[in-house]
C-alpha cells in the first residue's frame, strides 16, 4: 500500500512533538512494508543543502479566489527512508491564506504520486480532506482541530486519544471516530540501547536501573541511597514547573530525593535552585539536556508529569520502570491501587499533586510490590508497531469502503 502524508511538519525537519509523531508513525509503517510519502509545507527555517532537498525545476500553480500562486518543490528523505515533498509557497498576506495555497498545491501533487489513501493530519489536513476527492483519512489532536466540511468528507477519522475522539462522536453524531494512541520511538527509549543511560537494563534485570540511580546521586551531589525514593521532573523552559514547585517545599519534608532539569534562569528554575541551596542533601536542579533526561527517565523511581506534556511522557516513564505521577492518565494509565496489585501510575485531581507524590513515596517503601509495579509497567505496549498495525486497518477500511 502506498500511502501519502499531508501535515505540516514532519522530523528530522521540524523538531516539534507532532513531526516527531509522523516520523515515527511513517516508520513504523515502512516496516509493514507499506511506501509512505510525506506532503508539507516547506517552512523558512529548512535548509535544503544540510538534508540533500532537490529543487524541481517545475512550479505547481495553485489557485485560490482566483489568483494564482507558483509553488517550489524539494524533494529528499528522512533519515527512516520515508520520501518527502515540500512545497513552498510564495509570501502571502497571511497564514490562512497560506494554508490554502498549500492546500490547492498538494490537491495536484499528490494524485500524481499513485497512492491507495491519503493520511491527513491536523488542521492544515483538515483543510486539505474538505478539498480532496482522494481515498483520505483524517487525524486530530483537538475537536478545534477539526472542521465539520472535514470529517464528513473522510472516509475515516481517528483521534490520537479515546477522550477525543469520544468528543468528536457527540459533536458530530453522524461521523465515527476511532481513538489510536501514539508510540514510542523504540530507536530513542530503550532501556537496552539506550547510548545515554550509563547501565542497561530490562523488566527481567532491575539491576542497571539501580545502578544508574547510584550513578546520578554520586553526578550530582545527593546522597548514594537506595533506601528512600527518587523523583524526577523534567521541562526545557521551566514554564510547566508552577504546580511541582509549589508543591516541592512540603515535599522535601519527607525522607526522599528529587532531580529536576530544566532552565536555571527560568523564573521557576531559579525558584527551584534557591531551594536546593536548602535542601542540598534532597533537591538538585540541572541544566536541561537530552543525555541528562534520559538519564533521569533511567534513574528515576517516579517520574513527575507536567500538565500538558501529554501521554508520551507516561509511556516513556513505563519503558524505563518509572512510575508516573499525573493529573491524568492520557488514555495509557490508570491509578493504581494501595496494594500495587493494579495501575499503572499515581493520578491526582485539583489540589491533590502533594497527596498523590506521598502516596508515591509511601508505595516505593513497600518494596517487593513496588519491584513487581516497575516490571509490569515496563511490559507494556507502548511501541508504534502497534499503532502502526491500527492504522493499517483504518486504512484498509477506507480503500474498500
Amino acid at each position: 500500500m502506498h500511502i501519502a502524508f499531508v501535515s505540516e511538519s514532519i522530523a528530522p525537519f521540524s523538531s516539534t512533538q507532532g513531526a516527531k509523531t509522523r516520523a515515527a508513525l511513517s516508520k513504523g509503517l515502512k516496516s509493514l512494508d507499506h511506501s509512505v510519502t510525506v506532503v508539507s509545507p516547506m517552512d523558512a527555517s529548512i535548509d535544503a543543502t544540510r538534508y540533500s532537498l532537490a529543487r524541481r525545476l517545475s512550479k505547481i500553480e495553485a489557485e485560490v479566489d482566483g489568483q494564482v500562486y507558483a509553488c517550489e518543490q524539494y524533494t529528499g528523505r528522512t533519515p527512516g527512508g520515508v520520501d518527502v515533498v515540500f512545497l513552498r509557497e510564495p509570501d502571502v498576506s497571511d497564514d490562512a491564506l497560506q494554508w490554502k495555497v498549500f492546500a490547492a498545491a498538494a490537491e495536484k501533487i499528490v494524485p500524481e504520486l499513485s497512492v491507495d489513501v491519503v493520511h491527513a493530519h491536523g488542521a492544515l489536513g483538515a483543510g486539505f480532506v474538505s478539498s480532496t476527492a482522494l481515498t483520505a483519512v483524517l487525524t486530530v489532536d483537538t475537536v478545534e482541530a477539526a472542521g465539520e466540511g472535514a470529517l464528513t468528507k473522510a472516509r475515516a477519522v481517528t483521534a490520537t486519544s479515546r477522550t477525543v475522539a469520544q468528543e468528536l462522536s457527540r459533536a458530530s453524531e453522524d461521523v465515527s471516530v476511532s481513538g489510536i494512541l501514539n508510540g514510542v520511538d523504540g530507536s530513542r527509549w530503550n532501556t537496552l540501547t539506550d547510548a545515554y543511560l550509563p547501565y542497561r537494563f530490562d523488566p527481567m534485570d532491575l539491576g542497571g536501573k539501580r545502578k544508574c540511580k547510584r550513578s546520578l546521586q554520586r553526578g550530582s551531589g545527593l546522597p548514594v541511597r537506595s533506601d528512600i525514593p527518587l523523583f524526577v521532573a523534567t521541562c526545557a523552559s521551566g514554564a510547566g514547573l508552577g504546580l511541582v514547585a509549589s508543591a516541592m517545599g512540603a515535599l522535601l519534608r519527607n525522607d526522599v530525593q528529587v532531580a529536576v532539569a530544566t532552565d536555571l534562569a527560568s523564573e521557576h528554575g531559579a525558584a527551584l535552585t534557591e531551594l536546593a541551596s536548602r535542601f542540598s542533601d534532597r533537591l538538585v536542579v540541572l541544566p536541561y539536556g537530552e543525555e541528562l533526561v534520559h538519564h533521569l527517565y533511567g534513574a528515576a523511581d517516579l517520574l513527575i508529569v507536567q500538565n500538558g506534556a501529554g501521554a508520551e511522557a507516561l509511556m516513556c516513564a513505563h519503558r524505563y520502570g518509572a512510575l508516573p505521577i499525573s493529573s491524568t492518565g492520557y488514555d495509557v494509565a490508570v491509578d493504581c491501587d494501595a496494594k500495587l496489585s493494579s495501575g499503572t501510575a499515581f493520578l491526582y485531581g485539583d489540589g491533590e499533586l502533594l497527596g498523590a507524590l506521598q502516596r508515591g513515596a509511601a508505595s516505593f517503601l513497600k518494596h517487593d510490590a513496588f519491584d513487581a509495579l516497575q516490571r509490569r509497567v515496563m511490559l507494556i505496549d507502548h511501541s508504534w508497531d502497534r499503532s502502526a498495525r491500527l492504522y493499517e486497518r483504518i486504512y484498509l477500511k477506507a480503500i474498500s469502503a
